[in-house]
């Protein structure tokens, strides 16, 4: 028969979420250095990060790194809710959970009305969206919705230029949040995208095909009250030793908020999951900001950074 934990889980990816947490409040009450009670707590933890109760799993976290101060990764995922900057983790777990960094209220308000007349005043320059594609020849952009669909604007003149200076002043502050080492930053790429009704970008690393991108951004913006549902950011706990990896049921989910920020690295693997917008218009959709930050080829080359990091 399979244990309480093991059932709640069961009961969590049927959609009874409500349920299986209730399950495990029940053997989280018992000694907290038991098996049972620790199990739960891992669990608990786990099933809150993936709905995206980050308050209430960094609690969970807390208790479980109290109860066994040896877990791989209890206090590290703590820290990353809490929003507390990071001594550069040196946990031999793989796959590892992805670190992240969230700033509210990120732009003056000046700054977040020019956005929104940008995605007002621009909406028919928006384009379908491209993934690479790889060749002999290098990376060929197509258009592939059943991966990512959404509509993109290349070209944004002034904007790209201050918000490309806001993201690079804060980059100390980025990396000791998301688990990076401090490099000196060599491109930083800006566009905005739209993601409308229907629209989804499927799991996928910012990293693969781009080995000098270290930490990629996105910044959200939208109409208020929030005219969509879903368009949820869900980082999956990605390989540390072996990046092509991912863990396919252990992720943090994000909800997209209006003016706000989230940085993580760009090796992490992640995906967007699909905007419902009853209204199906356009200026009710899922906007961003967002791009990449790239360190030199030279520094890549160097082997420093990796090296750093799968320590």
């Amino acid at each position: 028969m399979p244990g309480p934990a093991t059932l709640a889980w069961s009961l969590h990816l049927a959609g009874l979420t409500d349920k299986a947490l209730t399950v495990l409040d029940g053997l989280t009450g018992t000694d907290p250095q038991s098996e049972a009670a620790v199990e739960s707590l891992e669990v608990t933890a786990v099933i809150l990060r993936r709905i995206g109760a980050l308050d209430a799993s960094a609690a969970a976290y807390e208790r479980l790194a109290r109860a066994r101060p040896d877990h791989p990764h209890a206090a590290y995922l703590a820290s990353i809710f809490r929003g507390k900057a990071l001594a550069l983790s040196r946990a031999d777990v793989t796959p590892r959970p992805g670190a992240f960094y969230v700033a509210e209220r990120y732009l003056q308000p000046a700054r977040h009305d020019e956005l929104m007349r940008l995605g007002r005043d621009r909406a028919g320059e928006f384009k379908p969206s491209t993934v690479g594609m790889p060749t002999a020849t290098g990376n060929v952009p197509v258009v592939r919705p059943e991966s990512r669909a959404s509509a993109t604007l290349s070209s944004i003149g002034p904007i790209a230029d201050w918000f490309r200076s806001m993201i690079v002043e804060q980059l100390p502050t980025f990396a000791s949040h998301c688990d990076v080492p401090p490099f000196e930053p060599a491109q930083v790429e800006v566009t905005c995208s739209a993601y409308a009704h229907g629209h989804h970008f499927a799991v996928h690393s910012d990293r693969i095909h781009h080995p000098t991108r270290r930490l990629s951004f996105v910044y959200y913006f939208h109409r208020t009250p929030k005219p969509y549902t879903g368009g949820d950011l869900l980082l999956y706990d990605t390989g540390v030793s072996d990046p092509t990896r991912r863990s396919p049921d252990r992720f943090t989910r994000i909800e997209t908020r209006d003016n706000s920020l989230i940085v993580f690295p760009s090796g992490v693997f992640h995906e967007v999951t699909r905007v419902n917008s009853p209204s199906g218009a356009f200026a009710d959709a899922r906007f961003t900001i967002h791009g990449h930050i790239h360190e030199s080829i030279s520094e890549h080359a160097s082997g420093r950074i990796e090296a750093a990091a799968t320590q």
